[in-house]
């Protein structure tokens, strides 16, 4: 279990996945080994998990996967026999904790009160999920937790609520800095060849490469790809890439921050505007405010 406990610490996030199709199964495997992240948690919510575990394992043995939403000792079985890792259960269930613990399986059982967090600890475990997150106080519920039973770590899972959790990010310049994808003056200039990665920089900045990779590919958004060919123009295929990278998690922390729709009208340019394009007073705020633009009232 402690191996177990070492790897998903390393990994710093889990993905859990909601898989409709077993046909999805591969692809997103394959996306998430791209882009740094061999790890899943694929959830027992629909027919297709077991399956869709088998043909993830057998296409990546050595890819962290497990099963979620555990609710049965026969949801156990079928899980591993189809080469789950690790159990995860939304609830403290002694019956699955107890078999996982009997056969050796790592299990990450749900716990949200102190009498579930006592008995993860009566049991050894040092790992275990919180759930639902928001709806049971977050990180201060986290907080007040982990501070009798210092052994315990907390997975939180389920109610992620974008205007509470990018609070830590007063711009999206602080988000993208985070993520390893704005570089420092030195490094822009050239002096500077080498810096300490952080964790983000380590699993989330390779997942925005790839799906930039991806999306500059593609011609269901023009806007991003025409920009890329400007940049790679300029400044060389990675250089635009990190650009690109850059680009969408800037619009998705507006989109997050301010409930925005993703609208390519923001994102396209041109050397000279067209005469006859138009948008709304709506979306001239929002450019001026992802400028850096204080907007107060014109009678202020």
């Amino acid at each position: 279990m402690s191996t177990m406990n070492e790897k998903i610490a390393a990994f710093g996030v889990v993905p859990v996945v909601v898989l409709e199709d077993v046909k999805d199964a591969k692809p997103l495997a394959d996306a998430l080994v791209k882009g740094g992240l061999p790890c899943a948690e694929v959830t027992f919510r629909t027919d297709a998990a077991e399956e869709s575990i088998r043909i993830m394992t057998r296409e990546y043995p050595d890819m962290l996967v497990g099963a979620g939403t555990v609710l049965t000792v026969e949801q156990v079985d079928k899980a591993v026999n189809a080469g789950a890792k690790f159990i995860v259960s939304p609830g403290f269930d002694e019956e699955i904790v107890d078999y996982c613990m009997e056969n050796e399986i790592p299990v990450f059982p749900g716990c949200v009160t102190p009498s579930e967090v006592a008995q993860a600890v009566k049991r050894g475990l040092h790992v275990v999920k919180f759930f639902p997150a928001e709806q049971f106080g977050g990180v201060n519920t986290i907080k007040a937790l982990a501070a009798p039973y210092t052994t315990i770590k907390f997975m939180p899972t389920g109610g992620v609520n974008a205007s509470t959790d990018m609070e830590a990010f007063p711009s999206a310049k602080h988000l993208c800095s985070w993520a390893g994808l704005t570089p420092t003056n030195n490094e822009s200039a050239g002096k500077k060849k080498s810096v300490r990665v952080s964790r983000a920089g380590c699993y989330i900045k390779p997942l925005l490469v790839q799906c930039a990779n991806a999306v500059v590919k593609s011609n269901k958004h023009p806007e991003i790809r025409n920009r890329y060919l400007r940049l790679k123009k300029r400044r060389g295929h990675r250089k635009a890439i990190i650009a690109i990278a850059r680009m969408l998690l800037t619009a998705l922390y507006h989109m997050l921050k301010n409930g925005e729709n993703y609208n390519a009208e923001l994102y396209r340019k041109s050397g000279l505007p067209s005469a006859d394009r138009e948008i709304t007073v709506e979306q001239a705020i929002i450019i001026a405010r992802n400028q850096g633009y204080k907007i107060k009232s014109a009678t202020a």
